[in-house]
């Protein structure tokens, strides 16, 4: 028997829960979210306490069944259940003014923010494969915004 990893596992529950959405007939939002950050460069001590402040920050101001995992060393994936691209403008708006608080607090004024790329299911996307393209598209599009770190699809 294999052994998913965690990120195949979040896949899977991505992919049930579109599943649901589908049948049930209700929005779906995918938000990534990439720390670009002198505390998140590497496996540094700093870098996991941004990564494990920022998922803290998620856990608080997301709400209990929204899903919140790993798609690669730098980027973090949540699945905001029954949330248009309206509710993903929100978190992300959030998110962006915590990170930007965060490393105002810092004693070493070091540079750091997180860019957020968005797309909802159905909307811009049939299947995990496409909403999964999609976000990483806007993601991409938010590197090269120079006035915002937050691309979500109308």
């Amino acid at each position: 028997m294999d052994v998913l990893s965690q990120e195949d596992l979040f896949k899977s529950l991505l992919e049930l829960e579109l599943k649901r959405s589908l049948r049930y007939q209700y929005f779906t939002s995918l938000l990534m979210i990439e720390a670009d950050s002198d505390f998140a460069d590497g496996p540094s001590r700093e870098g996991q306490s941004f990564l494990k402040r920022l998922t803290k920050f998620l856990r608080k101001e997301l709400r209990e069944t929204d899903l919140i995992g790993v798609h690669s060393e730098r980027v973090l994936a949540v699945l905001l259940l029954y949330s248009d691209k309206n509710g993903a403008r929100n978190v992300a708006s959030r998110l962006t003014s915590w990170a930007s608080n965060f490393v105002a607090s810092q004693p070493n004024g070091g540079r750091s923010h997180i860019r957020l790329g968005g797309a909802c299911f159905p909307s811009h996307a049939t299947n995990l494969e496409g909403l999964f393209e999609k976000t990483c598209e806007m993601l991409n599009r938010a590197n090269f915004e120079p006035d915002g770190c937050v691309q979500i699809l109308d």
